[in-house]
């Protein structure tokens, strides 16, 4: 069982701006599954998992993932914990440019079911293609299966449908859905996209500086 702790959390990004987040509160307990951050643009989701990923540190509060504790920098092993624990996808999806897209999967040992990935993702025809020779979206999908394929049971994917299309992005959430029921993973998804809500377990949206759950409009 996948647990992640949040106490009275306040996070702000200079001394003089306004707290992102402010006197956050939040469990989560769950073994698999979809949870998704909504919000709009600047609201604070990539923050927000940039917290859970020890990237960003709270001006005050606590955070533990799994029995980690992510707040305490003298004890907080970043590099075990996203190898082994908990990873992030970023948003820009960082690829390295003179590796083939098959060359970058292959950094990753995991799953051996990368062709059906790109088969179901619809870019089988670019497994050989460099990642400046493919389009934004293609690159979305690249670096999906490549998160998916890493080992941690908790994975945060930072707006992984923002660059598809309607068909395209249905096809990653219900491959994701997949994914956490084939393999007991935990996705907690960044979004703004209101389309993914039917496919998550949980939902919980981001407003005046704090989560709030169940409260989304379909």
């Amino acid at each position: 069982m996948n647990r992640i702790l949040i106490e009275s959390l306040s996070y702000k990004r200079e001394i003089n701006d306004k707290y992102v987040f402010e006197d956050l509160n939040l469990e989560i307990k769950k073994e698999k599954g979809i949870i998704l951050i909504l919000g709009p643009s600047g609201v604070g989701k990539s923050t927000f998992l940039h917290l859970l990923n020890g990237l960003l540190k709270a001006n005050k509060g606590y955070i533990e993932i799994n029995e980690v504790n992510i707040t305490d920098s003298s004890s907080f092993d970043s590099n075990k914990f996203w190898s082994e624990i908990c990873n992030l996808m970023y948003q820009n999806f960082p690829l390295i440019n003179w590796l083939t897209c098959k060359e970058n999967l292959d950094l990753v040992t995991g799953k051996k079911n990368i062709k059906k990935m790109l088969r179901e993702l619809n870019i089988k025809e670019i497994y050989n293609k460099y990642p400046n020779e493919i389009s934004f979206g293609q690159r979305q999908r690249i670096a999906l299966i490549q998160c998916f394929l890493m080992k941690p049971k908790i994975k945060l994917l930072d707006e992984p449908t923002s660059a598809l299309g309607y068909d395209d992005k249905i096809k990653v959430i219900k491959l994701i859905k997949n994914i956490t029921d084939k393999y007991n993973e935990l996705f907690i998804i960044a979004t703004h996209d209101r389309d993914l809500i039917k496919y998550a377990d949980e939902v919980y949206e981001i407003r005046n500086q704090t989560l709030k759950t169940n409260k989304v409009s379909f």
